[in-house]
């Protein structure tokens, strides 16, 4: 090669110029370069060269150096997928490197001025890139570029989000060049959207669970509380909180419990499951709240706690409707116990007295759906009490209906002891006048009346008349029924029941309380 170069000169006379390597006598090795002029004589031969050698092997070590770091670049770049990109201000030029153009999805060697680059961004993101650009290109600033848009592929239309970081080159307070780099983040947006996707379907599930989160930093007695603790807690969002901060809210009762409860979960030869219910009382607004606690402690390698992490929930419906529960299953032990009493009662009563038999079962047997009707009454609104409307309609609807019985009274709420009673008492006026009195006949009817004083203790007094049956006898004898009004009505309503066996039609009247 070197040879072909000089006879060349020779040939045509001119200048020459090569670099090549000198073996030395050592063995080593130089490059040189050699440039000279040839010289012809007169009829056109060569006459002489003439020239200098330059050692450059310096250089040529720069060089490679240069080309292998050069390589060392592509290839990490190729590996991230990163393409690289050199824009020129003042001229309005830009080079792209072939994985720039892949980005953008344009042929080699991509857009040559800003205008066609902006052509590729998303119309939404355009002016974000803008002003990143002439924040960039501010001297006052640090002439670092980092954007995020997104690009509508030339070559097939598909949105990529892509993001570019580089760096502004300033000439006396003038931006002469822009050099950087550009990567794909497409996929990386996508799961970014995936996780806040994530975070908010767990943040809507912890709200709608009333769950708090918290996290304990032993060593440095530092607990962090989510907004719906401090909620809990009654303390004022953002307040700096520490363990015995905690402590401080919880009910006096309690605070033994969740002390141990603690210890054998930081206890490092326990390591207990922090499970644990308890009250507090909310420092800003004084609510008793029940909460159930769970966590978890994290040990280092000498078995000392240094973190722990758990969720609260807000108790304070469950235990109140347990609360609840318990009451109504002791209410409903004592209310099986007292009707189990009454109709040990009204069986004895009625075989006792009966004269037959048969008489005496169809008897017992309507006192117990009498006492059946009030209970369905009373169950009907969780026995809570009844209205004495409901207890005479069901009355009137197994004796003829309205047309039999005349009503006259105002609405007035009974406690379930009372409803109980009446129910019982007009069952008996009213079998005994289906029996013997104004239901007895055609035309009978039936005056019942009330009125409240509420003076002092309110106080029921309710009025039964009969008329239009036949003629009534005083009887010899008291029977259950009357037994039972005059005597078991007033002892069960801390009242007064009397009745009078009119000729012209039986009349009772009853007084009792309203709450007994």
């Amino acid at each position: 090669r070197v040879a072909g170069v000089a006879l060349a000169a020779m040939q045509t006379g001119g200048d020459f110029s090569d670099e090549f390597r000198l073996v030395q006598a050592d063995g080593s090795i130089r490059w040189v370069v050699a440039s000279g002029h040839c010289y012809l004589d007169a009829d056109g031969k060569p006459d002489r060269n003439a020239g200098v050698v330059f050692d450059i092997t310096e250089r040529k070590a720069m060089e490679a150096e240069l080309l292998e770091a050069r390589l060392d670049r592509d290839i990490a770049m190729e590996a991230a997928g990163m393409g690289r990109w050199d824009h020129n201000p003042s001229t309005g030029q830009r080079y792209w490197d072939k994985r720039s153009c892949e980005l953008f999805g344009v042929p080699e060697p991509g857009p040559l001025d800003f205008d066609g680059f902006l052509a590729l961004v998303h119309p939404d993101d355009v002016e974000g890139v803008k002003a990143a650009v002439v924040a960039a290109s501010n001297p006052a600033g640090d002439g670092l570029i980092n954007a995020q848009y997104r690009v509508v592929r030339a070559a097939d239309g598909a949105l990529r989000w892509i993001e570019t970081f580089g760096r502004a080159y300033f000439d006396r307070d003038q931006c002469i060049r822009f050099v950087g780099v550009g990567w794909d983040i497409t996929d990386r947006k996508a799961a970014a959207r995936r996780l806040e996707s994530q975070e908010e379907t767990l943040r809507l599930a912890i709200e709608a669970a009333d769950v708090g989160t918290w996290d304990l930093d032993i060593r440095n007695d530092v607990l962090t509380w989510s907004d719906r603790c401090y909620a809990m807690f009654g303390v004022p969002l953002g307040t700096p909180v520490v363990r015995e901060d905690f402590y401080t809210n919880l009910h006096p009762s309690d605070r033994a419990e969740v002390r141990e409860a603690l210890r054998r979960t930081l206890d490092g030869r326990i390591r207990a499951d922090y499970d644990v219910e308890f009250r507090v009382i909310g420092r800003q607004d004084g609510v008793e709240r029940w909460l159930s606690a769970k966590g978890k402690a994290f040990f280092d390698a000498e078995g000392k706690p240094t973190r722990m992490i758990g969720t609260t929930v807000n108790v304070t419906d469950r235990k109140r409707a347990e609360l609840h529960l318990r009451l109504l299953v002791n209410e409903l032990n004592h209310r099986v116990k007292n009707s189990l009493a009454t109709i040990q009662a009204i069986a004895g009563q009625t075989f006792h007295a009966a004269r037959s038999l048969p008489a005496a079962q169809e008897a017992f047997t309507a006192r117990i759906i009498a006492l059946s009707e009030a209970h369905d009454v009373l169950t009907r609104e969780n026995w809570e009490g009844a209205d004495l409307m409901d207890v005479i309609d069901r009355l009137t609807a197994l004796h003829g209906g309205g047309d039999r019985f005349v009503l006259d009274g105002p609405p007035v709420r009974l406690s379930p002891r009372p409803a109980l009673s009446l129910s019982m008492a007009l069952h008996e006026l009213a079998t005994n006048a289906v029996k013997y009195g104004a239901l007895s006949r055609p035309g009978g009817q039936i005056m019942l009346s009330w009125s409240v004083d509420y003076a002092a203790v309110p106080r029921l007094t309710l009025s039964w008349i009969e008329r239009g049956g036949p003629p009534v006898e005083t009887p010899t004898r008291r029977g259950f029924g009357s037994r039972l009004i005059e005597r078991g009505l007033a002892a069960e309503l801390s009242g007064e029941a009397r009745i009078e066996f009119r000729p012209e039609g039986v009349e009772c009247t009853i007084t009792a309380l309203l709450d007994c």
